[in-house]
C-alpha cells in the first residue's frame, strides 16, 4: 500500500502546477501547462523506468540473500540515474522549443510553455532522480519513508507553487521551480535513507 500511494502521489505534480497556474494565470497559463505535459512525463518517466528496473533487481538479490549482488545493483542504477539525467538535461535544452511547437503550442502559448520548460529541462537532474532514488529506496524494505518523502515532495510543491505563483509572481517559471526545488530536496533525503539502509549498507564499491 505505502508503495501504491508513491506512485499515486506522484501524478499529482502537473496538477497542482495546474490549479495554481490556471489561478494566477487564467486559461492561457492552463492551456501552456497542459500541452507542454508530454516533456515532464518523458523525465518522469526516464527516472521511473531505471529506478523501478534497478530496485527489482536489488530486491531478488536480497531475497537470494546476495548483499554484494544487490549492492551491486544499486550503484549501477545510480549511476544510470546520472547519466540518463546529465543526457536529458542536453537533449530537452537543445530541442524543448522545436518539440513544444510540434505539441502545438504557437505564439503566446508557445511562450508560456518555453518559461516552464527552460527551468524544467535545466533542472531536470532533480526530478529524474527523486523518481529514480524512490523504487530503489523501496526495493530496500523502506516503503513507508519513500511513500513519506512522497508525500513531502508534494506538500513542498504546493507550497513552493503558492509562494512563487501566487506571492511572487514568477509565473510559469515559478511553477517549473516550485517542482524541481520540492524534488531535489526530496532525492537529498532519499539519498539519506539510502545511505542509512540496514539492509543494504553504502559503499562507494557499489559504483564500481
Amino acid at each position: 500500500l505505502p508503495a501504491m500511494a508513491s506512485q499515486l502521489l506522484t501524478g499529482f505534480f502537473i496538477i497542482v502546477d495546474g490549479f495554481f497556474i490556471g489561478r494566477a494565470m487564467g486559461d492561457a497559463g492552463l492551456a501552456a501547462i497542459n500541452i507542454l505535459w508530454p516533456l515532464p512525463a518523458v523525465i518522469l518517466a526516464t527516472g521511473l523506468g531505471i529506478g523501478s528496473g534497478g530496485g527489482v533487481l536489488v530486491a531478488l538479490a536480497l531475497v537470494r540473500g546476495d548483499e554484494q549482488g544487490a549492492a551491486k545493483a544499486s550503484g549501477k542504477t545510480i549511476i544510470l540515474l546520472v547519466l540518463a539525467a546529465l543526457a536529458v538535461t542536453v537533449g530537452l535544452l537543445a530541442t524543448y522549443r522545436e518539440a513544444l511547437l510540434l505539441l502545438g503550442a504557437t505564439g503566446h502559448l508557445h511562450k508560456l510553455a518555453c518559461d516552464y520548460m527552460q527551468v524544467a529541462a535545466l533542472l531536470c537532474f532533480g526530478q529524474i532522480l527523486n523518481a529514480g532514488l524512490n523504487p530503489l529506496l523501496r526495493s530496500t524494505g523502506a516503503t513507508v519513508p519513500a511513500m513519506a518523502i512522497t508525500v513531502y515532495s508534494l506538500f513542498a510543491n504546493i507550497a513552493l507553487d503558492w509562494l512563487f505563483i501566487m506571492v511572487l509572481n514568477f509565473g510559469m517559471a515559478g511553477a517549473a521551480l516550485a517542482t524541481v526545488a520540492a524534488q531535489i530536496t526530496s532525492a537529498g533525503l532519499e539519498i539519506v535513507f539510502l545511505l542509512r539502509s540496514r539492509a543494504l549498507p553504502f559503499s562507494f564499491k557499489q559504483l564500481c
